[in-house]
């Protein structure tokens, strides 16, 4: 089983990745499986592969806190714009769910919730508003900052 995954993925890999990168992914078959298992739970293979390289190969595949599903939710949060890679980052590190995480940091995902807030912090900055709009486009920070009291939520990256 393990050799066929090798070959599979080293076939997927030639097409985009560099050789070094289809050693990596090929030479361990914990990491061969765990990726393997990520994919089948629906990720991205492009996506999947580059979670592997970078941020779970500065730990160990042996000491990854999320089990493939959850890796997979992962990915697809990031991709769709529901979490930011930053929070999937902290995610990776401590384990858990996705939406445990949304849960926990109390995330705005919700375009309605998200309008009433931006309309709240734009009613108590009319003046900022007004000169954001006039061509002061480096007060877009000013409605977001996490020191505004307004804004003591994140929100999907998408709408900041």
């Amino acid at each position: 089983k393990n050799v066929n995954l090798r070959f599979f993925y080293t076939a997927i890999f030639v097409d985009w990745q560099n050789v070094q990168d289809v050693l990596f992914l090929g030479n361990d078959v914990s990491v061969v499986e765990y990726l393997d298992a990520v994919i089948r739970k629906g990720a991205e293979v492009k996506l999947a592969a580059n979670w592997i390289m970078s941020d779970i190969a500065a730990i160990s595949i042996n000491d990854v806190k999320l089990s493939p599903q959850e890796l997979a939710e992962l990915i697809a949060a990031i991709k769709d714009g529901t979490i930011s890679g930053k929070i999937g980052k902290q995610l990776l590190a401590k384990g858990g769910t996705v939406q445990g995480m949304i849960k926990g940091k109390d995330l705005i995902t919700d375009p309605v919730e998200m309008e009433k807030m931006v309309m709240k912090v734009f009613s108590k900055s009319p003046k900022q508003l007004e000169q954001y709009r006039s061509g002061r486009t480096k007060l877009q920070g000013f409605f977001y900052w996490p020191g505004n009291e307004t804004v003591k939520r994140q929100s999907k990256p998408c709408f900041t």
